[in-house]
């Protein structure tokens, strides 16, 4: 045998094969930064590095990965950030969501003070560019938390708290009847969009089996029931026509009062989609109870 030990290469292959396997488990797939299986990739690609990283996933439309970058590394416990590179580089991936993530070398991911008002400042530039920042992980090498838009911290291990501008005290989450029948319903809706974009994916003939409205109808429902309601703009995009013949759908379907417009009220320029609420009720209530 020679001087130098095996065991370092091997512990460094080992960690290749986990962060390999952990990433597969994503591709394709629509994320959320609530994902278990994006949460086991993020602290196997990073939660053990030794200095401050900054990467961000760049999403399509279906919240689909198009590509996964470092764009910036710190010292031990610090990170500056380049707003304009980043939205730089996602205007170059026509991207319609990104999910920023960065790493806490003490073994910590409680958020700190100037993690929760960079991702304020980030999601206000998103705003105006009409990209979606889904939300913000914070992960170590074995634990995780997310900063929500709506600036709600979700552990990685159970229970959820709300982090407050105003000092009060966090609040340990609790779900009722009626968010457990939103989260099933959810659930649902979601694997119906995963399946038609599978089937358009088999088939190769979208044309053939479009139904424009609906499609349109259950993008505006996941967003909203996720609490991020989708702009003009990202649902036009989503729906998989161009934008003209999108543009000619949506009306109808205010016109059927099937869904309204509501200002951006952080952007004038730029309105959001949401459901009716009578139709919102209903489609909690359909996919409650079917998985189609």
């Amino acid at each position: 045998m020679g001087n130098a030990s095996p065991i370092p290469a091997l512990l460094r292959a080992a960690g290749a094969a986990a962060t390999e396997a952990a990433r597969a488990k994503i591709e394709g797939m629509r994320l959320s930064p609530r994902s278990p299986n994006l949460a086991e990739y993020l602290k196997c690609s990073m939660g053990g590095l030794p200095i401050e990283t900054f990467r961000v996933l760049f999403l399509d439309p279906m919240h689909r990965l198009i590509a996964d970058e470092q764009m910036q590394a710190g010292t031990v416990d610090r990170l500056a950030l380049f707003p304009r590179t980043l939205f730089q580089r996602a205007m170059e991936l026509q991207t319609a969501a990104l999910i920023l993530v960065h790493n806490h070398p003490s073994g910590c991911a409680d958020p700190s003070k100037s993690d929760i008002a960079v991702t304020n400042q980030l999601m206000a530039i998103a705003r105006t560019l009409d990209i979606d920042i889904l939300g913000h992980v914070i992960v170590t090498a074995s634990s995780h938390q997310i900063l929500l838009p709506d600036l709600k911290t979700a552990r990685g291990s159970a229970g959820t708290f709300d982090l407050r501008s105003d000092g009060g005290q966090a609040r340990t989450g609790d779900f009722g009847s009626a968010d457990e029948r939103l989260s099933l319903a959810l659930v649902n809706a979601r694997r119906a969009i995963r399946r038609r974009i599978l089937r358009d994916q088999l088939l190769d003939a979208p044309g053939l089996f479009g139904e424009p409205a609906w499609d349109m109808l259950l993008e505006v429902f996941v967003h909203q029931a996720e609490g991020r309601p989708i702009s003009t703009s990202s649902l036009c995009i989503a729906s998989g026509l161009s934008m003209t013949a999108a543009l000619r759908v949506l009306p109808r379907m205010e016109e059927a009062g099937l869904v309204q417009r509501e200002p951006d009220p952080a952007d004038g320029r730029r309105n959001f989609i949401l459901l009716a609420p009578a139709i919102l009720q209903r489609l909690v209530a359909f996919f409650e109870e079917y998985d189609v």
